[in-house]
């Protein structure tokens, strides 16, 4: 059974991603998050796996997990992943994005962009 310290975690996803083995490292990281959920280096190293496979889903999920750890950082967090959800027609994801930058502050006019950019690309009025 492999080990499930945080660092042992860390260094073996860092190993898969320098070998180019980005599913056994995007595996390791997701395993990571889950384990240490308030560990940002999970999140950020996930995200890179994600970003070099291609995988926007996971992206946004990374980048939602640093978020909650940083909810002060939607700049760099939060609002980058709402517009990778929205561009990826990952439609759940930016709901559930937009429901948090609204708990956080229902009057950011960057949500209130995103909103309506989203709804305008469905095809459906701004709520």
């Amino acid at each position: 059974r492999m080990s499930e310290k945080d660092d042992v975690l860390l260094n073996q996803g860092i190993a898969y991603q320098q070998a180019g083995l980005l599913e056994a490292a995007k595996a390791v990281f997701a395993r990571a998050m889950r384990l240490y959920p308030d560990d940002h280096r999970f999140g950020e190293w996930s995200r890179m796996a994600c970003e070099g496979l291609g995988d926007r889903a996971g992206e946004v999920e990374a980048l939602e997990h640093l978020y909650r750890i940083h909810p002060a950082e939607s700049t760099i967090y939060l609002f980058p992943a709402m517009k990778m959800a929205d561009d990826a027609d990952l439609d759940d994801a930016f709901l559930r994005l937009a429901a948090l930058a609204d708990e956080r502050n229902p009057v950011d006019p960057r949500l209130f962009v995103r909103l309506v950019l989203f709804h305008d690309r469905r095809g459906r009025s701004a709520e």
